[in-house]
């Protein structure tokens, strides 16, 4: 399932931004549980979830749907599935991260009753020579 994932991963994300399996072993690791919610259409894996909790937080790591399946309702139904999850497991909060160009993804956690937070980060880079 995992490969298959990561195809869904690619051609949601591309190139610059796909997850590998080493990135993938490590958003499943990043908190102490990790579950993956899955959608089919058709019998056709069309998208997942990757959540997680550590503590009383819950945090969704990663979503994608791929673009074949995408505006059907698949990423909003997958959000739910996930908050119900993290809910369920005692969770009052759950936290997502995303682009702030990502319209797409913005509606869907805004749809969802996630609101911005205002943490002042900077987003900064520095060089490495290779």
């Amino acid at each position: 399932m995992t490969t298959a994932i990561l195809r869904i991963d690619r051609a949601a994300f591309g190139d610059e931004w796909m997850m590998d399996h080493q990135t993938f072993r490590e958003a499943l690791q990043a908190t102490q549980r990790a579950r993956i919610f899955a959608s089919h259409i058709d019998g056709e894996l069309s998208g997942f979830v990757v959540a997680g909790i550590t503590d009383s937080y819950g945090f969704i790591q990663r979503l994608a749907v791929h673009p074949n399946f995408q505006r059907r309702g698949e990423a909003s139904s997958l959000v739910q599935n996930s908050l119900a999850w993290i809910h369920s497991r005692g969770c009052r909060s759950t936290v997502v991260n995303t682009e702030v160009s990502n319209a797409a993804a913005l509606s869907i956690y805004k749809d969802n009753g996630f609101v911005p937070l205002d943490y002042n980060l900077s987003v900064m880079e520095r060089q490495l020579s290779v």
